[in-house]
């Protein structure tokens, strides 16, 4: 029953993926070693940017944060910082990071949306 359900959505354009240029029929057109490719770089970026918001937030924040005290900037301890503004600051910097890295991506594999 599902599948006679998605084949008559993807007979009407604007239902089905193939139709709309979406990345997901891009996605369904690539072959799978480029597929896989595309989400391991996918997923490498992830966890990169994961692994910098951790550090900055859990390590630089309370780890760290005797030895982040002696500096100073703007007459706060740079621990304190860290652990009130800093994280924010850095995830949402990785936040614009991660999008304009993403649509590198989607280019270097032709999945890109315009």
């Amino acid at each position: 029953m599902l599948a006679m359900v998605k084949e008559r959505l993807c007979k009407e354009p604007l239902f089905c993926a193939r139709h709309t240029g979406s990345i997901f029929g891009k996605l369904a057109d690539m072959n799978a070693e480029n597929r896989t490719a595309y989400w391991r770089a996918n997923l490498r970026l992830v966890a990169l940017c994961l692994s910098i918001w951790f550090i900055c937030s859990y390590g630089f924040g309370l780890l760290l944060v005797e030895q982040l005290n002696q500096i100073r900037i703007g007459g706060f301890q740079l621990g304190f910082w860290f652990a009130q503004q800093g994280s924010i600051y850095i995830f949402v910097a990785l936040i614009f990071f991660y999008a304009w890295r993403m649509n590198r991506i989607d280019r270097q594999f032709d999945v890109h949306e315009d």
